[in-house]
């Protein structure tokens, strides 16, 4: 007898282990698509700009959706949304603060992160850039397939600014724009730092770029 109730109770612990487990995978699967639904009303507004189409490398080695596109004092500011770990128990949604900016050239692609912190060159298609400065090589990661673009943007003043900016940014260019893009996390950033900062770097973009580099009209 007192087996048998050994038996029911490994029985019926068990079955409550698989309704838990069901049940915070149902949770998550309804959390998503809870968000899909909303994403989805998201999709519908207007895209002045095209930055769904944009071929930033950004987009193809971490594929996600744009959401919520706006315009803030001339820039196009909108979350990235990418799922982290997709059909695993820990399968998180992360969000990417950014924002799109006009510059006056017509750039290659071009991506600059911090050392060891944005994706490989191999996975960008690109090559990685030296430069001159060695403590700019050890902090940053250049990836161009046009190194002379790549040194004509970055200047002494350019890289400087650089150099002090905090971790988590990154930098990237497409024809006539410009996109940066902050630290990811489970919830909607604030969007008036990442402004911020793309305000300031366009500040810091070289004059003789437009000559350089001029825009396609």
């Amino acid at each position: 007898m007192s087996e048998g109730y050994l038996l029911l109770f490994v029985f019926v612990g068990v079955g409550i282990a698989v309704a838990m487990a069901s049940t915070r995978s149902g949770s998550l699967r309804g959390s998503l698509a809870s968000e899909d639904r909303r994403l989805a009303l998201y999709l519908g507004r207007p895209d002045p700009v095209g930055v769904r189409g944009m071929s930033f490398p950004k987009f193809s080695t971490d594929p996600g959706e744009v959401e919520v596109i706006t315009d803030r004092e001339g820039l196009q500011v909108f979350d990235y949304r990418v799922v982290r770990n997709r059909g695993q128990s820990n399968e998180k949604l992360r969000r990417i603060p950014c924002v799109v900016a006009q510059i006056d050239a017509w750039c290659p692609p071009l991506s600059i992160s911090r050392a060891g912190l944005g994706d490989a060159p191999a996975a960008l298609g690109l090559r990685k850039v030296e430069f001159e400065s060695g403590m700019f090589n050890e902090g940053f990661e250049v990836v161009c397939d046009d190194p002379r673009f790549a040194h004509a943007l970055i200047d002494q003043r350019f890289m400087e600014w650089l150099l002090l900016l905090p971790m988590g940014w990154g930098i990237q260019t497409h024809r006539d724009k410009l996109l940066v893009f902050g630290r990811e996390g489970e919830k909607a950033m604030q969007f008036q730092p990442v402004i911020d900062v793309t305000k300031d770097l366009l500040r810091h973009v070289p004059g003789s770029l437009r000559s350089l580099y001029p825009r396609l009209t």
